[in-house]
């Protein structure tokens, strides 16, 4: 990914100390460093939301929300379009799919639920997602979507991570292109913790032993 594009690009140190934001006690000795503080989060979506509102303005979108990591994200960017002048705004729908495939530090199976349900066909569809990483869960979604002919696909997602693997996805709005470390906070996750830390930050390498699931908890 180029450091000029339509996104906030993220230097490998990021933007501050984990000793100068806000941590829960809890993880501070898991963090190595802050990508994104909250605020800046905060401005970055409420951009994206206005440029889904302009592209979309006057059409009906069907929102599909990756869960669990893209809840926060989805919330954020729906409050935001709401605040918005109302007069040929864009209307929308949510739905919601889950998609599982990383453990501890490795992709597994891709797993998805909720797609068979839904109906696709002649809609305007916005896929939204917290992370971007290798891009193989993305792709999965996308290409199953695609087989029920929807009028259009777009993919809006908080960040994408700079790993060389993705050489599937690049969604049309990105809110930061972050560098390739463990990533956690504002909803992403590492086995399910660090959810409700709420600046975008670097795991290292204490916290993913101290957090890491055994063999035979994947099962």
């Amino acid at each position: 990914m180029e450091r000029e594009g339509n996104y906030i690009f993220i230097e490998e140190c990021g933007i501050t100390t984990p000793n100068l934001v806000h941590i829960p006690e809890f993880y501070e000795p898991y963090v190595s460093s802050v990508l994104v503080p909250k605020g800046l989060i905060k401005d970055r979506i409420q951009k994206l939301a206005q440029l889904v509102e302009t592209e979309y303005r006057g059409k009906h979108i069907l929102m599909l929300v990756v869960l669990r990591g893209a809840f926060r994200f989805a919330k954020d960017l729906i409050q935001y379009i709401d605040k918005m002048p109302k007069q040929e705004s864009s209307q929308y729908s949510l739905e919601f799919i889950r998609a599982r495939s990383y453990r501890n530090e490795e992709q597994h199976e891709i797993e998805l639920e909720g797609i068979d349900s839904l109906t696709i066909e002649n809609k305007d569809i916005l896929i939204l997602e917290d992370l971007v990483d290798s891009g193989r869960t993305l792709q999965k979604i996308k290409e199953k979507l695609l087989l029920s002919n929807p009028r259009s696909l777009r993919i809006a997602c908080l960040a994408y991570k700079r790993n060389p693997l993705n050489t599937f996805i690049v969604p049309e709005y990105i809110g930061f292109s972050l560098p390739d470390q463990w990533i956690i906070g504002y909803h992403i996750d590492y086995n399910d913790y660090f959810r409700d830390i709420s600046h975008i930050c670097v795991l290292n390498d204490q916290g993913k032993e101290r957090f890491k699931v055994n063999q035979s908890e994947l099962i």
